[in-house]
């Protein structure tokens, strides 16, 4: 704020509300800064929901619009490659043949592509499915 309009409308103050009407009036440029950005986001997400394909009417009168489910129609007949599962390793490979020129199929029965990088939760606590056992790791030695 300037000092002059402080002056001119709250007289000589001193340096402490000076200090607190800056901070005010930073923490309220902010806090615009923020619902302006959400307002841009929000717009943005309306518009891109607005833009995506409907999805077919079957997965959504039974409110399974994320499983289609597998159908021989849906699969081009130049598929080089099928891969089954997206795990790390799925994911890696199908990529490494795709950028070579080759023509791949990635199916996946989760919703999610990951394989075991997902977690989950149950009764409040979240497990990892990646890792489960790490023979001979004991302290200060590497795995």
């Amino acid at each position: 704020m300037d000092v002059e309009v402080v002056k001119k409308y709250y007289g000589d103050l001193p340096t402490a509300a000076k200090v607190a009407l800056g901070a005010v009036a930073t923490g309220g440029l902010l806090l615009a800064g923020v619902q302006l950005r959400r307002n841009q986001w929000s717009t943005r997400r309306k518009q891109a929901q607005a833009a995506a394909p409907a999805a077919p009417a079957a997965a959504a009168a039974n409110g399974e619009i994320l499983r289609v489910g597998f159908s021989l129609k849906k699969i081009p007949e130049d598929i080089d490659h099928i891969v089954i599962g997206s795990g790390l390793s799925s994911l890696y490979l199908a990529a490494l043949l795709a950028k070579v020129g080759r023509k791949v199929l990635v199916l996946e029965q989760h919703y999610i592509a990951g394989g075991c990088t997902h977690t989950f939760k149950d009764k409040g606590f979240e497990f990892d499915t990646g890792v489960h056992y790490v023979g001979q790791a004991t302290q200060f030695t590497a795995f």
